[in-house]
């Protein structure tokens, strides 16, 4: 039998359910929910990038990668503030450690939280 190419495996792959037995249990630990404060996040979220950023070419996409449900998601159990302060450090981690060449109209970070130098 000749050895399929990982383009074909890909392609036979698509649009085909696949499902992995087992891994309920093996995060049996882990909460399965998002955190009951996403809506309110999401907005402020959203306040906080178009008050900052109001002609930023990409502000439709910064607000589209929906932060605040990446927060509540990885944050279930957090309260509001926490979660709030989570989220932003996400995002600010996130932008900072994009190359400044990546694109040509960077996400200016340190605008957006007001971040210093040390």
């Amino acid at each position: 039998m000749a050895p399929i190419s990982r383009t074909e495996v890909i392609k036979s792959l698509q649009n085909q359910t696949l499902t992995i037995r087992g891994l309920h249990s093996a995060f049996a630990n882990w909460p399965f929910r998002v955190n009951c404060y996403l809506n309110q996040v999401r907005q402020d979220v959203a306040l906080m990038l178009t008050s900052r950023f109001p002609h930023h070419p990409k502000l439709r996409k910064l607000i589209g990668g929906d932060y605040g449900l990446f927060g509540a998601a990885w944050w279930p159990c957090a309260g509001y503030e926490q979660l709030l302060v989570a989220t932003y450090l996400s995002m600010w981690v996130r932008h900072s450690l994009v190359p400044r060449t990546s694109y040509r109209h960077r996400f200016n970070v340190q605008k957006a939280f007001h971040v210093g130098r040390w």
